[in-house]
């Protein structure tokens, strides 16, 4: 429901801005809202099948090779001659 919602309130902002232009250009309001509100029409049912396309995509999140606790639990067991660690051992 949030994206039809979404998709209807940028519409009426596009809306205006279409039918403005088009206002300008000929001088008819009529054919103004017309072609603004045919454009909003066939732009909220595009605009809502991309978004159903994008929500049917894959979205797998990759999961780390190290989980987070693990990494809290590695120690240094070799270091450089500078002191920067380069080789850890730990674990559960």
């Amino acid at each position: 429901m949030k994206k039809i919602l979404k998709a209807f309130s940028w519409r009426a902002i596009a809306l205006g801005c279409t039918a403005s232009v088009v206002w300008y250009q000929t001088g008819s309001i009529a054919g103004a809202m017309s072609i603004g509100l045919s454009d909003s029409v066939i732009k909220i049912g595009l605009y809502y099948l991309h978004e159903c396309a994008w929500d049917r995509g894959e979205t797998e999140e990759v999961e780390p090779e190290v989980e987070a606790e693990k990494l809290l639990l590695l120690r240094p067991i070799a270091r450089t001659q500078s002191g920067r660690a380069v080789a850890y051992v730990g674990g559960l």
